[in-house]
């Protein structure tokens, strides 16, 4: 690729690439500056996120006596049934895999 880079004039690019056999798209991705990758901590929540005493209330409810052995489907519908609203079924999903000791599927039934 140096090589295709000291000879290539504008337009022929293309037939050298294809003459040793390199995408065209390999080369400019390499004359592209190398980009710092992005961290975890560097992203900023949503101002829609909930904060951690919404997630503790929805965890104490998946883990409750109550709903011990329910889905978080289940667990939502009754909920609704007696005009208490937590948080959609995705979310109980969501909060009880990522504080679960063995992180399940994300499946919805």
């Amino acid at each position: 690729m140096i090589a295709i880079e000291s000879v290539a004039k504008h337009g022929e690019t293309s037939a050298l690439c294809q003459s040793i056999g390199i995408a065209r798209a390999s080369l400019y991705r390499r004359r592209q500056p190398a980009r710092p990758a992005a961290s975890v901590s560097d992203r900023q929540s949503s101002p829609r996120a909930l904060g951690p005493a919404e997630r503790q209330v929805i965890l104490d409810a998946l883990h409750s006596e109550r709903f011990v052995d329910q889905s978080p489907a289940e667990v939502h519908a009754t909920l609704l049934e007696e005009q208490t609203y937590l948080g959609s079924v995705r979310t109980m999903l969501v909060r009880r895999n990522v504080c679960s000791p063995m992180r399940g599927s994300l499946r919805l039934l």
